[in-house]
């Protein structure tokens, strides 16, 4: 009788288990609950198009308006003014470099000029070589950043920048630099003046630092060979 009790009890637990199914899990549980999505919504940019402003001296007046304000979206309207300027395109490259260049303008009004002319390529390099030997000290600094922006560089550009290394002003310094840093590879006649800077242990550390993040954008090779 032993064989016949064995597989009359195996039989039971094949159908006991059976009868259980699956273990619920919290994919599968009906009871689960959804994870909630944490993800911020992206800000949205202002929208700019042709009709944003009547014409420069209109959005020149809003930029020299935003430089005071404590508005809020100040700092989303400034870039809305740079956008629609941008937008232009170089029609109004001769309007912007006549206002880079006059001194009464406002300061904003120069500097605004000074960015956007950057990026409508060499048409303003001459203005912005002219600005980095001004007498406004701030608007020399943004010149002498903005050079480094203008797309193609080219050997005038930065001649003028390793000459501006040597500059007694620590301002002019750092922002040739970060300058140097943007041009990247075309300014390949920089890296005997970044490696002297990075290696002088008398140097000022921000100069140093600068000068090694400049020679990694010029000569990625040399920037790490050098590194202190």
């Amino acid at each position: 009788m032993r064989p016949f009790s064995l597989v009359i009890s195996l039989l039971l637990l094949t159908t006991a288990i059976l009868g259980c199914g699956e273990m619920p899990t919290p994919e599968s549980s009906g009871t689960s609950k959804k994870k909630s999505s944490t993800a911020k919504p992206a800000v949205k940019l202002p929208e700019v198009t042709q009709a944003s402003f009547a014409s420069v001296s209109e959005a020149m007046a809003e930029a020299e308006r935003l430089a005071s304000s404590t508005e809020a979206t100040a700092g989303q309207d400034r870039m809305k003014v740079e956008q629609w300027l941008e937008l232009q395109g170089s029609k109004i490259a001769d309007e912007l470099i006549a206002r880079l260049g006059d001194s009464s303008q406002g300061l904003t009004s120069r500097m605004t000029a000074c960015r956007v002319l950057s990026r409508l390529g060499p048409v303003a390099k001459p203005a912005l070589l002219q600005a980095a030997d001004g007498d406004n000290a701030q608007l020399k600094i943004k010149a002498i950043e903005c050079l480094g922006r203008v797309k193609p560089s080219d050997a005038e550009i930065v001649k003028k920048l390793i000459a501006t290394l040597d500059s007694s002003d620590f301002a002019q310094r750092k922002a040739a630099l970060a300058a140097l840093a943007y041009v990247g590879p075309a300014a390949k006649d920089a890296i005997p003046k970044l490696t002297a800077l990075l290696n002088d242990q008398k140097e000022d550390e921000t100069i140093r630092g600068a000068a090694k993040k400049a020679l990694k954008e010029v000569d990625p090779r040399k920037g790490l060979m050098n590194a202190y």
